[in-house]
């Protein structure tokens, strides 16, 4: 079993200038969005609107990248949103139950749409917080008029 686990790190990622200096291969682009095969069946997965997928990382090569990608956010979060699911690669049938997925084939495509739903959970989180907040903050100020 692989691990994918994401997170929503920063308000935003600089993933123009990170497509200059990421060791590894580039495998998707586009103006938000890096997808990158880093080793042997890892990957790194940068969202522009602040989030990171890493598939396959362990919590040491995690956080050596979060020091790394830090200079590259602007406001990061001291304590980011995160989600995680377990892959299982080889299997008979697709089968997808709570925080696990079982796959025919690894091919990168199919992993990359795993790490972006995991991504897009993570991020939805973070946005539903923000509206919490909001919705405390504009109950608050309606209390005092």
């Amino acid at each position: 079993m692989y691990r994918v686990i994401s997170y929503h790190v920063a308000d935003f990622i600089d993933t123009r200038n990170l497509k200059q200096v990421i060791d590894g291969e580039l495998l998707y682009n586009d103006a938000t969005e890096l997808f990158y095969k880093t080793a042997e069946l890892k990957y790194i997965y940068l969202f522009r609107y602040g989030a990171i997928s890493f598939f396959n990382y362990t919590d040491d090569e995690i956080k050596q990248f979060f020091d790394f990608l830090k200079s590259h956010c602007r406001h990061w979060f001291s304590q980011p949103f995160s989600d995680e699911m377990r892959v299982g690669t080889g299997a008979a049938e697709n089968k997808i139950s709570h925080n696990k997925i079982e796959i025919k084939n690894d091919h990168h495509e199919v992993l990359r749409m795993i790490m972006l739903n995991v991504t897009q959970s993570v991020t939805l989180d973070y946005y539903s917080n923000q509206t919490e907040l909001l919705l405390e903050e504009t109950n608050s100020h309606t209390q005092l008029l």
